[in-house]
């Protein structure tokens, strides 16, 4: 499992959520950290508001 935390910091350092999708999405799936637990996502731009946001990636192989 990998836990991304991502929001302001992330324009300082030139890094969009496309590119934890980009490197992580083939082998992990993602999910959404949210108040009840987690939730599956997709990448969509609707996710680059920058305003902290905590993800999940599970191995595909560990989630079967």
């Amino acid at each position: 499992m990998v836990q991304v935390e991502f929001g302001g910091t992330a324009i300082d350092a030139r890094v969009y959520l496309r590119d934890f999708f980009d490197l992580l999405g083939n082998d992990f799936a993602i999910h959404r950290i949210v108040r009840d637990g987690v939730v599956p996502v997709t990448y969509s731009e609707w996710f680059e508001v920058f305003v902290t946001s905590n993800f999940l990636a599970i191995a595909a192989r560990a989630a079967r």
